[in-house]
Order: structure tokens, then C-alpha cells, then sequence
């Protein structure tokens, strides 16, 4: 009993040391934390805060970039106010704006030129007689002519082509001169009442004229005019027609076009191969200054009123292949010597209608 009871009391003694020691370790767990916190970064705080809140302390992370964009923007408005005062104070004349003008109000001097070059045209064509009245004319006296009716379809085409047209691009005065050739037949021939007049007179290319074809894919020759059947009528046919001189096709015919036929002014087109003025109402000789370019091969002139003889410079020479390939005219107006005369060598072929 005496040992068990010594037992006892030496395990109490030990289970009071126990319980004694433990508020120092507790204490010495409890200062742990605060000696660990204080090897930590000094704004944990604030790091914890800006994770959670996006704030660091009392400003967002929103108004920091806010203030950093308003400093940046101060540094370079002083760097550019550095950069004024260095240079003067000024960046130089504001520049200027040339003025915009619409074509139908071109320089004095451009339409000056153009009248200039129109008339040297004119002036170095031997062939052109109605058109004397322009070589010296002044341009002051174009002033409205194109809708004078009492002036000449020339002075009146000069005029519009000079004074009056829209387009202005005339990187060649041959570009001038088809122009005015074709606007001269329009005002000759009462273009105002054709069937067909789209695109005439105005600011488009002549290639898009009803009737005028040009050479393709270039577009810059027009060889092919073909009014047939239009309403024109009027005389006579203006010999400014030579003016159109690389013209491979004129086709006229079944119009109402009068008086004596410009035989040179056709005859003269150097590239002119097919003619066709029937069924109109010409008058007068027919000359063979029709085929003065040498080339002519198809002549279309009956249902006329011509007089006289068909022309023997192109009939055949003695033994020699008939000038003509393809033509139709009045035997009983107009009476023709060699007629008779076959190109193909048929009897069929009646050039007489």
C-alpha cells in the first residue's frame, strides 16, 4: 500500500509539473505568429487589400492608371510647348487650297489655246473653204454662237466646241478637230431632230457618240460613221467631213441631205474605203474627186438627183481592172460609159438601179 501510494503521489507530482509547463509553451506557440510577422514584407496589408479590393490603401488601381495617364500627357504637352518656342512660335503659313473650277468655266488661256489650235487646223487645210470666215476671227466673237440659229453651222460648232464643251481633255488637236468636224455636221444637218442624237454634243468621248465607232481597244481613231436612216436633213453636206481623216465607213444614206455633193472633201479622206450616200437628195456633177485618196473601192450613190456623166476617172483603164469594186448608181440620170464593165468578170453584176 505504502508503494502504491508513493506511485501515486509521484505521478500526481509529475502530471503538476506537466500542467505547469504548459503555459510557457502555449506563450511560446503564441509569440510565433508576431515574431513571423515581423520577418514579412512591411505593406502586407496593403498587398492583401489590393488582391481583394483593387485598392492599395485609401486609391484604387483605377485612379492610379488615371494619374499616370494625366502625368504622362503633362510631360508631353511641356515637351511640345520646348519644341514651339524653339522654333519661333510658328509652324509656317497654313497651306492653301486650289480652287476647284467647273469645266464649263475653263481659264481664259486654256480656251485660248485650244481656238489657237483649232484655227491652225483650219488654216493649214487646203481642201476647206467655208471655214475662212474663222482662221481670224477672235475668240470674243464665239460668245454664244452656238445657239444662234442665224450663225453658220461652223461659227456655231466653233463655239460650242470652244466655249461650250465639257470635256477639255485634248491631249492631241486631232481629238479638237473630230469634235469640231462632228459638231459642224450636227448643226448643218438638224441634229436637234434626229432619230438618234445620244451623246452628241455632250461631255462624253465621240466613241460614244450614236453612230461614230472607233478603232478598238485603243479608241483613238474613229473610222466608222454610220447615220443611216436618222432624219438628217439639210444642205449641203459640210466639207469639214475631211476633217474626220482616218474614216474608214461613211454610211448616209436614206436621208433627206441635199445640194451638190463635196466631192473632194470625201474623195481627200485618206483611209475612206466605203461610201454610202444613196437615197438621198444630192444634185449636181458627180466628179472623180470622190476616189482622190486613191483607195475607194465601194460606192453606193443612186436614188440621187445627179446630172451629167459618170465620172471616166473611175472607169478602167484600157486592159487594166476596174477601179471599183463594189458601187450602185441611176443609169437613166446619170449616164456611165463603162458600166458594162464587170470587176468579178460576171455578166450578172448591174451596178444600175
Amino acid at each position: 500500500m505504502g508503494k502504491l501510494r508513493a506511485d501515486t503521489e509521484e505521478e500526481k507530482s509529475e502530471d503538476i509539473l506537466s500542467f505547469d509547463d504548459e503555459p510557457e509553451q502555449r506563450k511560446a506557440r503564441d509569440l510565433a505568429p508576431s515574431q513571423e510577422g515581423a520577418r514579412q514584407p512591411k505593406y502586407e496589408n496593403e498587398v492583401r487589400d489590393l488582391q481583394k479590393t483593387g485598392r492599395w490603401g485609401s486609391v484604387s488601381q483605377n485612379e492610379k492608371y488615371v494619374l499616370a495617364a494625366v502625368a504622362a500627357l503633362i510631360v508631353i504637352g511641356g515637351i511640345v510647348a520646348v519644341i514651339v518656342l524653339l522654333s519661333g512660335g510658328s509652324s509656317g503659313p497654313a497651306p492653301t487650297l486650289a480652287p476647284t473650277m467647273s469645266p464649263t468655266n475653263r481659264p481664259a488661256t486654256t480656251n485660248e489655246q485650244q481656238w489657237s489650235a483649232l484655227q491652225d487646223v483650219l488654216r493649214n487645210n487646203g481642201i476647206l473653204k467655208s471655214t475662212s470666215e474663222l482662221i481670224d476671227m477672235p475668240i470674243s466673237d464665239l460668245d454664244g454662237q452656238a445657239s444662234n440659229p442665224s450663225a453658220s453651222p461652223q461659227v456655231r460648232a466653233a463655239s460650242w466646241v470652244i466655249l461650250e464643251d465639257e470635256r477639255d481633255e485634248f491631249h492631241e488637236s486631232k481629238f479638237l478637230q473630230w469634235r469640231f468636224a462632228l459638231a459642224t455636221l450636227y448643226f448643218a444637218l438638224g441634229g436637234a431632230d434626229w432619230y438618234n442624237s445620244d451623246g452628241w454634243l455632250g461631255a462624253g468621248d465621240v466613241c460614244d457618240w450614236y453612230g461614230v465607232s472607233c478603232n478598238f481597244p485603243n479608241l483613238d481613231k474613229i473610222v466608222t460613221l454610220d447615220l443611216t436612216k436618222n432624219n438628217l436633213v439639210g444642205a449641203p453636206l459640210p466639207e469639214e467631213i475631211t476633217l474626220l481623216d482616218e474614216l474608214v465607213s461613211l454610211w448616209l444614206s436614206n436621208n433627206e441631205i441635199g445640194g451638190e455633193c463635196p466631192t473632194l472633201a470625201i474623195g481627200s479622206i485618206p483611209t475612206l474605203l466605203y461610201l454610202y450616200i444613196n437615197a438621198n437628195q444630192f444634185t449636181g456633177e458627180f466628179d472623180a474627186n470622190i476616189r482622190t485618196n486613191g483607195i475607194l473601192h465601194t460606192l453606193y450613190i443612186q436614188e440621187n438627183d445627179f446630172t451629167g456623166n459618170f465620172p471616166l476617172g473611175l472607169c478602167p483603164a484600157p486592159g487594166g481592172a476596174f477601179k471599183l469594186r463594189e458601187y450602185g448608181l441611176d443609169c437613166d440620170k446619170l449616164r456611165c460609159f463603162c458600166c458594162s464593165i464587170n470587176t468579178a468578170g460576171n455578166d450578172a453584176f448591174d451596178p444600175c438601179f
